[in-house]
């Protein structure tokens, strides 16, 4: 089990986005829907089968978007990014054991940046003041 197994080491990377490539290299441009509010939000996931699920229900519009996975250090500058732009996000999943082969079956919770920080990111982000106040 020591070769194989998890260490107290080991640092865990919480979410997969949908990101938009281009000849085989990310672009930078995060995935945004819009929801029934008429908001727009970046959708992050905690299994990567969700994400798939996400990413065939949107292929029929354009084949560029992929599937990635945010360690910790890309989760630091997601969350700054969301905080730049003023941007929100919206945690898509399934209850164990609920998996349906339909994007429309994902459970959608918002959640702010704060809580991104608090609960997932192991450190501290710097606050760095949203376009809008400029």
């Amino acid at each position: 089990m020591a070769v194989a197994g998890p260490t107290d080491s080991n640092v865990g990377q919480p979410f997969w986005t949908i990101m938009d490539v281009r000849d085989g290299v990310n672009t930078g441009t995060y995935y945004a829907n819009r929801i029934s509010d008429g908001s727009w939000h970046i959708p992050i996931f905690f299994s990567k089968k969700h994400a798939d699920m996400m990413l065939n229900s949107i292929k029929k519009y354009s084949h560029n978007w992929t599937v990635v996975g945010l360690e910790q250090h890309n989760l630091r500058s997601f969350i700054l990014t969301l905080n730049g732009f003023s941007w929100q996000t919206m945690l898509y999943w399934h209850a164990p054991g609920a998996i349906k082969e339909a994007q429309d079956s994902l459970i959608r919770i918002p959640v702010n940046t704060k809580d991104l920080e608090k609960e997932y990111y192991l450190g501290e982000v710097p606050y760095i003041k949203p376009l809008s106040e400029y």
